[in-house]
């Protein structure tokens, strides 16, 4: 296939000397900070990429390609990798067009959203945005949080549940 996105670790060296925000950068021309412009791919490619597992009418969305990719292996569920918390925008307007068979979407975002403010509130907003803008049914992994990724509980054969999220009552006005 042809290659739409690429990204790597920084060392906290490279990070610190480069002034580069996050652990990953992509080898992008739009956004690397640390690679010259001629090193990109594309700037274009969408701030998520797609894991193929084997049940296509459920589709997992998390935080790493990593996490996605053990997801559809270990799992079997497609999966989809967001670039950070805050990059999700997209990914609700896509799920109607990009994934027609998908009829659940189970959100597994790490377990730091209990102590990240900043995660707790893009977890939420996500949510919400999903319920708003799907007419799919909405749910969320929860595992010990001793793991703070979903990568890490798959991994060590924790036990893991889904939690239905619940549509916020609509009040009708007359």
């Amino acid at each position: 296939g042809k290659g739409v996105a690429a990204e790597i670790r920084l060392t906290d060296e490279c990070r610190k000397r480069t002034k580069a925000t996050g652990k990953y950068q992509p080898l992008s021309s739009a956004g690397a900070k640390a690679f010259p412009k001629h090193m990109g791919i594309a700037a274009d490619a969408k701030e998520y990429g797609v894991f193929r597992g084997t049940q296509h009418d459920t589709l997992v969305i998390t935080e790493g390609a990593k996490k996605a990719q053990i997801i559809a292996e270990r799992l079997g569920y497609d999966a989809i990798s967001i670039r950070g918390v805050g990059n999700w925008q997209r990914v609700p307007e896509d799920l109607v067009h990009r994934f027609p068979d998908v009829k659940r979407v189970i959100v597994a975002f790490d377990m730091d959203r209990y102590k990240n403010t900043n995660v707790h509130i893009q977890h939420e907003k996500f949510l919400k945005a999903l319920m708003n803008r799907t007419h799919l049914n909405i749910d969320v992994y929860e595992w010990d949080r001793q793991y703070k990724g979903i990568d890490d509980a798959i991994l060590a054969g924790a036990e893991m549940s889904i939690i239905g999220y619940q549509r916020p009552e609509v009040l009708e006005t007359e």
